[in-house]
């Protein structure tokens, strides 16, 4: 629900999955918020997360954008990040994190 909080809009290249062009990219999962706790790295797709790391509870990203899905395989309701998220709560994610994969823009 965005109504009277949207200030502005503007067209964004379609994000598609793939590697970043200078493959320096990763996304690290937390299991705990503001980035403590257990942390496992990613540096391309991850189509099944184990049971562990589905309990991210906060993720950093180093470099691209990143998509984070509640399914396996890429299904389910899908968020992508742009920047670093001290808390997956506001995303809807927090501990349901089935599968993750870098996203490259189109220009």
């Amino acid at each position: 629900n965005l109504r009277g909080r949207v200030a502005s809009l503007r067209p964004v290249p379609r994000a598609r999955p793939g590697p970043r062009p200078d493959g320096d990219s990763s996304l690290i999962l937390f299991d705990r918020p503001d980035y403590r706790g257990t942390a496992t790295t990613f540096r391309g797709a991850a189509g099944y997360l184990p049971e562990s790391d589905r309990r991210a509870q906060s993720a950093a990203i180093e470099g691209g954008e990143w998509e984070l899905c509640e399914g396996p395989n890429f299904g389910g309701r899908c968020v992508t990040l742009e920047r670093s998220a001290p808390d997956l709560e506001p995303y809807g994610l927090r501990d349901r994190v089935g599968s993750v994969r870098p996203l490259r823009r189109d220009r």
